[in-house]
């Protein structure tokens, strides 16, 4: 019931033109976030003295975003009228993949964790 309502939020500000544009601009976000996750969760690990294992894998388990990010991408579109669509058209666009690749994400850190 929360996706569906944010879902819902979202595509009713969508402007479903932008998404065509999105382009590298998309595909950078997508990487980076990824990239940010795996890389921010690594050295904290390092930083805390973590187990290995929750160096290794705990990044995956950040990947999917939906609530917060549809929240603060409605902000940006209100706050910058000139680029706030495309902001909002990219996190919504990025929001769909990860919360399609979010969950395999989160299964395959927990088994190489050894915590299921």
């Amino acid at each position: 019931l929360f996706y569906l309502f944010f879902f819902v939020l979202a595509g009713t500000n969508l402007e479903i033109e932008l998404l065509g544009k999105l382009g590298l601009v998309g595909l950078a976000y997508l990487c980076f976030r990824v990239i940010g996750k795996l890389s921010g969760a690594s050295l904290g690990g390092y930083l805390s003295k973590a187990p290995a294992s929750v160096k290794k894998y705990l990044g995956f388990g950040l990947i999917p975003q939906a609530g917060i990010a549809l929240g603060v991408a409605l902000i940006a579109k209100a706050e910058f009228p000139q680029a706030g669509g495309m902001i909002f058209a990219t996190i919504v666009a990025t929001t769909i993949v990860y919360e399609i690749i979010g969950p395999f994400c989160t299964k395959f850190a927990l088994s190489k964790a050894k915590e299921i």
